[in-house]
């Protein structure tokens, strides 16, 4: 199973996607903030891949 790392700060749009993608059977780790992003990648959270919020309050994102 893929397993998809979802960084979104808006709890309502955070939570269709994460229902969408779930829908499709895959894995959804989903957090709402840079720094608990870069937090679960350190820690050694290795998705598949990385859907990220470009606006997010606490951190650039290209960062």
């Amino acid at each position: 199973m893929a397993r998809i790392f979802l960084v979104e700060d808006d709890p309502q749009v955070g939570e269709l996607v994460k229902r969408f993608l779930e829908k499709e059977g895959l894995l959804v780790v989903w957090v709402r903030t840079g720094r608990e992003a870069l937090k679960q990648a350190w820690e050694g959270t290795k998705p598949d891949l990385v859907v990220l919020d470009r606006g997010l309050p606490d951190l650039e994102s290209l960062e």
